[in-house]
């Protein structure tokens, strides 16, 4: 586990389809394209499907499990239903809380805090206007997590994004913080579709 950690930048692929309702995820290499986690939510019912091609998607539950090709469980995240569900719940591979994203409103551009169990704030991620965000804790740069071009023709004919996640040299030691990482860049993706 440590050596997939120990990569610094990870290419976070969406695959969303125009009919597609739930969340998928492919976590790779970002040189070598080599698949580290996926994340697959399982199928929603009837009313959810609705809702998520509507003005009301942030009302849906979500249960995205995020696992290793070997099928090792890494983590959950969960959205409960709720009118305004601003936070994503995240759980470790054996069902421990591990903390929860939440949105911010600001004035300018967009801000993600995640808080650890006891709501003590762990990093918070910011931008400005564009989906480019600045991992920070304690005024020290944890990594940035931002949009990957694709090219034209995918970018005009595709409904997901794809994102880059770049660690700082010395965050890929801490496990811990790597997989929290990740789970705040999923859950980023998750609340800015609403």
């Amino acid at each position: 586990m440590h050596d997939v950690i120990a990569r610094q930048t990870w290419l976070i692929q969406s695959h969303g389809g125009l009919l597609q309702a739930t969340y998928d995820y492919d976590v790779s290499n970002f040189n070598g394209g080599e698949l580290l986690w996926e994340g697959r939510e399982e199928p929603v019912n009837l009313l959810s499907r609705l809702l998520r091609f509507s003005q009301f998607q942030g009302w849906t539950p979500v249960d995205l499990i995020v696992r290793c090709p070997s099928g090792e469980l890494l983590l959950r995240l969960r959205r409960p239903p709720a009118v305004a569900a601003r936070a994503i719940i995240i759980y470790s591979g054996d069902n421990q809380l591990l903390g929860r994203c939440r949105r911010r409103m600001c004035l300018w551009g967009r801000r993600f805090d995640l808080v650890d169990p006891e709501n003590r704030l762990v990093f918070q991620m910011r931008s400005g206007q564009r989906k480019d965000f600045q991992i920070t804790a304690d005024k020290k740069t944890l990594g940035r997590f931002c949009r990957h071009w694709r090219g034209w023709r995918t970018e005009l004919f595709a409904t997901a994004d794809d994102y880059r996640l770049e660690l700082a040299d010395d965050v890929s030691d801490n496990v811990d913080l790597c997989r929290l990482l990740t789970a705040a860049a999923l859950s980023a993706d998750i609340l800015l579709r609403r």
